[in-house]
């Protein structure tokens, strides 16, 4: 029987007395007492107690330490009998808990007694949930998940002492102890619970404290730091693969450490961008972010393609709703048969969400039929949201994805008082990269017909042309309070093909210049990069698509040309989808020596990997060429934000006039310029020698 002791001269003694009670023989079992930390006047008290037992034996270890998990791991070590039980210093025993637990100790088998909660303050003695679940089974063997409450705290047990010192108790851990402990220890040996002792009476008291865990004022140390560090014990067993039963308490262990954090940020909700941070640096990789806040936001996000679902568009969304420092109530699609998954994106978006309703409608891009199920399906989807978060009051919706813009104009067009809607555009939706015009292949339907009564209330003339896409835009220039577009050369260029004079100035008033945001600096070091820089050379990263009017023509060019001395000292490592074009490039150019084509990797990896380059490159798209050629440059690339934010040198290739050319990078050339972008080339590989 151990009895881990500091400052206990208040409690002890009932402890002790309660020790001294027990029906078993004396002759089989003693007590040792482990006092750390700072002396007080709890020594007196044993010596004055033990006198009063001559016949039980008794030994006393003394630590400096004053640590919990230190004096239990050192009475474990010190231990002489075959089995281990301890009594925290402010808690006691029924008189045949240690005898009724002996009695099923075997091996394999964790004897389980009864646990009493009583209130410090009243002295009421409460049926706790360990027991409550305990009494719900018959007595007997029972497996760690039906009896899982009992894994959330280590005492009231009886445990094999040379199982006990192969796992031991975490020093390092200030709180939380007892659930980082017994479901990793019950996992790794393969125990099962005997439930006989508590339901013949073996009971255990608990002094529920004022300083107890479950009492403890919030604070960031306590219900975020403390907490972090007890589910990466959590975290660390589930990695070890236990059965299924045991892996659900364990995931559930971790959520109900999150309710800590909960309690800390309903008190304290400006510490919310703290607390995110603190949780996205830890490593964690099962964190329950919507266990975080409990309140109702009325917040709501539509965007057709959301993370985990990974492109462009999604990530932006996912950008603006972290950086807005809100909760947000998100309805998408699923983009599962058009899109690749990202887990490491839920790092990013998983803190600004507090519901996220995945619709299952086919994907589509253009097609009227798919919009309409779209808008009836996520209209259902906002109205259970409101029964529980009640009304929106503010809306996002991001598009080039055009079914995000369509869904919310509905849902705000129909409601009074109108939420606040922002709609972002990523890209001109009406006209494609080409410049040319978007065609739908079907007919408009009842979305349709809701919209155009809409924009005849408020006065506007219709789309003079009945696609998706210059639906979208013409609704979101019609019914959104703030419209952001990501440069003006894409305001200009999206008002120059729209016909209403009137709605034009309204767009005017009512935009808003947002480049690409830039995530903070932690979120370069969450994820280590996945390419090691080539050694001894000028390491030139690319990162993206490439699209017919976005290619390396003039790169590949460029680097064939220079002198092989020049052209030995670079690297250039290309991470996009596999392209039969690119690869043929590479070789016809003969850079296979040079260049090198990587898979994409997942975003947070690749802001990761970015910090390890000496050079990004980045480049404009080709508007310059072709039938529908346009006076701007509409297109700003999203990638610039993610160059930014890894402080490496970047390189943009560019059109005369357009965004990317106003950009302070610190290498630019002119696209078509092969000697620049030589002479920049080679500027770069003097960096090797």
């Amino acid at each position: 029987m151990l009895i881990p002791c500091h400052q206990g001269e208040a409690h002890i003694e009932t402890a002790l007395r309660s020790v001294i009670a027990q029906d078993l023989d004396p002759d089989r079992f003693e007590v040792l007492v482990v006092f750390n930390g700072q002396a007080d006047g709890s020594p007196e008290i044993c010596e004055r107690v033990f006198a009063e037992a001559p016949q039980l034996h008794h030994r006393y270890l003394n630590l400096e330490m004053a640590s919990l998990p230190n004096a239990r791991n050192e009475g474990i070590r010190q231990a002489q009998g075959r089995w281990v039980t301890w009594v925290d210093v402010d808690d006691w025993l029924s008189p045949n808990f240690l005898s009724e637990l002996l009695a099923c100790a075997r091996e394999g088998v964790v004897p389980l007694a009864h646990v009493v909660d009583v209130d410090q303050d009243t002295g009421e003695h409460r049926t706790s949930p360990i027991t409550a679940q305990t009494l719900r089974h018959e007595a007997g063997v029972h497996d760690g998940f039906a009896l899982s409450a009992s894994l959330g705290f280590a005492a009231c047990k009886l445990i094999d002492v040379e199982l006990a010192r192969q796992f031991p108790f975490d020093v390092e851990l200030d709180s939380g102890e007892d659930v980082a402990f017994f479901a990793p220890f019950f996992a790794r040996f393969g125990l099962v619970f005997d439930s006989t002792p508590a339901h013949r009476g073996a009971t255990y008291f608990r002094l529920v404290r004022d300083d107890s865990m479950s009492r403890q004022n919030p604070n960031f140390t306590f219900s975020v730091l403390q907490r972090l560090a007890v589910m990466r014990h959590l975290e660390r067993a589930l990695d070890q693969d236990p059965p299924e039963p045991l892996r659900r308490t364990m995931e559930s262990f971790i959520r109900s450490q999150t309710r800590f954090t909960q309690r800390f940020l309903n008190q304290f909700p400006d510490e919310y961008p703290r607390v995110i941070r603190a949780y996205q640096e830890s490593g964690l990789r099962r964190l329950a972010w919507r266990s975080l806040v409990d309140s109702p936001t009325p917040h709501l996000l539509l965007s057709y393609n959301f993370p985990p679902f990974a492109d462009a568009s999604a990530i932006t969304a996912a950008k603006r709703a972290y950086l807005s420092g809100k909760q947000w109530n998100v309805v998408s699609n699923t983009m599962s048969t058009i899109r690749r998954t990202d887990a490491q994106l839920l790092q990013l978006s998983g803190p600004a969400v507090a519901t996220h309703t995945v619709l299952d409608d086919p994907p589509v891009f253009s097609a009227w039929s798919g919009m309409e199920a779209y808008c009836d399906h996520g209209l259902e989807a906002i109205a259970q949201i409101e029964v529980v978060h009640g009304p929106q009051t503010q809306v996002y919706s991001r598009a080039l994805w055009p079914a995000s813009h369509l869904l919310a104009a509905r849902y705000v067009t129909s409601c009074t008082p109108r939420p606040r809607w922002a709609a972002e555009f990523s890209d001109p939706l009406r006209r494609d990269a080409a410049g040319k015009e978007r065609i739908t292949p079907d007919a408009p339907g009842a979305v349709v017909a809701a919209l155009r009564d809409r924009l005849d209330d408020a006065g506007f003339a219709h789309p003079t042309v009945d696609s998706v896409f210059a639906w979208a835009e013409h609704v979101a220039f019609a019914f959104a309070d703030e419209i952001l577009f990501t440069n003006p050369h894409q305001v200009t260029y999206m008002l120059s093909y729209l016909e209403d004079d009137r709605l034009r100035d309204r767009v005017r008033r009512k935009a808003v210049i947002s480049p690409h945001p830039t995530l903070p600096a932690h979120f370069y070091s969450l994820f280590p990069p996945a390419r090691t820089p080539v050694d001894g050379k000028v390491n030139i990263g690319y990162f993206g698509t490439f699209y017919p009017n976005r290619g390396l023509g003039d790169l590949f060019t460029a680097l064939a040309s220079l002198d092989g001395s020049v052209r030995d000292r670079l690297a250039v490592q290309l991470h996009s989808p596999a392209n039969p074009d690119l690869s043929r490039a590479i070789g016809e150019h003969g850079l296979s020596q040079v260049v090198t084509r990587h898979d994409e990797l997942p975003y947070l990896s690749m802001l990761g990997t970015l910090t390890g380059f000496d050079c990004l490159l980045v480049m404009d798209a080709d508007t310059e060429t072709g039938p529908h050629r346009r006076v701007i440059n509409p297109y700003l690339p999203s990638k610039v934000s993610d160059y930014v934010g890894a402080g490496v040198p970047i390189w943009s290739l560019v059109e005369p006039g357009s965004i990317l050319s106003r950009q302070p990078t610190r290498y630019h050339n002119r696209r078509g310029d092969l000697a620049g972008i030589a002479a920049t080339l080679t500027q770069l590989a003097e960096g090797a020698r």
